[in-house]
């Protein structure tokens, strides 16, 4: 199943709850995201710019700079190295894992990551399938688990 779609939450400066900012997407043809502030969230009194000089304060469809696919400032927000290899092992079938290990170092859409990964992360945005209800996604392994996983 491809994720083509989901929203970006974003927790503002003091707030102990996210609000939702806007759609982030992917043409499925050329895999281009495109980021859509949600009219709400420019209304807001306190609303903040994911990251100003990429995504501003302004009404519109935005799109990486050229010559990229994904937005840095949200591919920044997006697991790390370890967290792909922990997503993929999670993803992997029965026959991936049958192959061998190479299935730990293939690579899934950004989205795919973006919506696998866990809520709990550094930073103030989260990925969510639904823009009116936020529901944490929680890991639910230690490190000794993702590490008996992985090896």
């Amino acid at each position: 199943m491809t994720i083509s779609s989901c929203y970006v939450w974003k927790w503002l400066s003091g707030s102990i709850e996210p609000v939702v900012a806007s759609l982030l997407e992917v043409d499925p043809v050329t895999n281009i995201q495109s980021f859509n502030y949600g009219r709400s969230y420019l209304e807001r009194k306190n609303r903040e710019p994911i990251y100003h000089s990429e995504l501003p304060l302004e009404i519109g469809k935005k799109e990486p700079p050229l010559g990229m696919v994904n937005f840095p400032s949200l591919r920044d927000a997006s697991p790390d190295a370890w967290g792909r290899r922990v997503i993929n092992t999670r993803l992997a079938t029965d026959a991936d894992k049958a192959k061998g290990d190479g299935y730990r170092d293939i690579v899934l859409s950004e989205m795919t990551y973006l919506m696998n990964s866990s809520s709990d992360r550094i930073g103030s945005l989260d990925f969510q399938v639904s823009s009116s209800a936020y529901i944490p996604r929680q890991a639910e392994a230690s490190l000794d688990d993702l590490y008996k996983r992985l090896n």
